[in-house]
C-alpha cells in the first residue's frame, strides 16, 4: 500500500514493468528504461514518455478501475515559472497540460482508459524516502540495481544479473527551479532528481516506470 485517499487505496508495484506489459527480468528489453520526455531540457509538459510507455504497458489490464486524477506538480511552488501546469487524468483520458505554453498531450482512450500511473514523490516520501541521503524503505526498493554494487539490500533476486542495471524509476513530479530535473526513486535508496547543465537530462532512459493503481478500499476487503 502506498497511500490512503478516502476509501481509495494507492497500490504501488514491487518491480518495474515494460511497454509490453511484462516485467523487467522476462522481456527480451531486460532493462525496459525510459525517458521522463522525448525532447532535451523540457519538465514543461510533464512526464509524457514516461506515462505514454506506462499506458501501453497497463492498458489492458483487466479488473483495475481506470484512474480518476487531476494533479497539480507537488513539487512546483512557482507555478507561473518551473513546471506543467496540471496532469489530468478523468474519465480514462490523460491529458498533461505544459507551460508556459498550451501544448497539451492526451493519453488513453475511452475504449482504452488509463489503468496506472506513476507514484507521486509525497508518497514516496511517506513511505520513508528522503531527498538523495538513501533511507527509503526496502518495499519500495525491490527488484533493482543492487544497492553499492555489492549486496542485495535492495533486490528479491539474491545477486543473478537480472536487475543490475535497472537505476530507479521515475516519479510523477518534477522539481522546482529545476527546468531540465524530474524527479524519481534511485537505486541507492533516496529520491534524486537531474540537475546540470546537459541539456538531455529528460531525455535519459536510465529509469523506469513503476505502476500505481487505484483501487476501492471495500475491494480489499472482500
Amino acid at each position: 500500500i502506498l497511500s490512503i485517499e478516502g476509501d481509495k487505496v494507492n497500490l504501488i508495484m514491487d518491480r518495474n514493468i515494460c511497454n509490453d506489459g511484462t516485467v523487467n527480468y522476462t522481456s527480451e528489453n531486460n532493462y525496459c528504461r525510459y525517458p521522463w520526455y522525448s525532447s532535451a531540457r523540457n519538465n514543461t509538459y510533464g512526464p509524457v514518455t514516461a506515462m505514454q510507455e506506462l499506458y501501453a504497458g497497463t492498458k489492458d489490464w483487466d479488473n483495475v478501475p481506470a484512474i480518476e486524477l487531476n494533479y497539480i506538480d507537488e513539487e512546483n511552488t512557482d507555478l507561473e515559472d518551473i513546471g506543467y501546469i496540471s496532469l489530468v487524468i478523468s474519465e480514462g483520458v490523460a491529458t498533461i497540460t505544459g507551460k508556459p505554453t498550451t501544448k497539451v498531450t492526451t493519453i488513453g482512450t475511452t475504449l482504452q482508459p488509463l489503468k496506472s500511473r506513476l507514484p507521486k514523490s509525497r508518497e514516496i516520501t511517506g513511505g520513508g524516502c528522503t531527498i538523495v541521503n538513501g533511507s527509503c524503505s526496502v518495499w519500495l526498493m525491490e527488484n533493482m540495481k543492487y544497492w553499492n554494487g555489492s549486496n542485495d539490500k535492495y533486490s528479491m533476486n539474491n545477486n543473478t544479473e537480472t536487475y543490475q542495471n535497472i537505476l530507479g524509476y521515475w516519479l510523477l513530479s518534477s522539481y522546482p527551479n529545476k527546468n531540465f530535473g524530474a524527479c524519481f526513486v534511485y537505486y541507492y535508496g533516496s529520491i534524486n532528481y537531474f540537475a546540470g547543465a546537459t541539456p538531455s537530462w529528460t531525455t535519459n532512459n536510465n529509469y523506469g516506470i513503476r505502476p500505481v493503481i487505484t483501487v476501492p478500499i471495500s475491494d480489499l476487503s472482500n
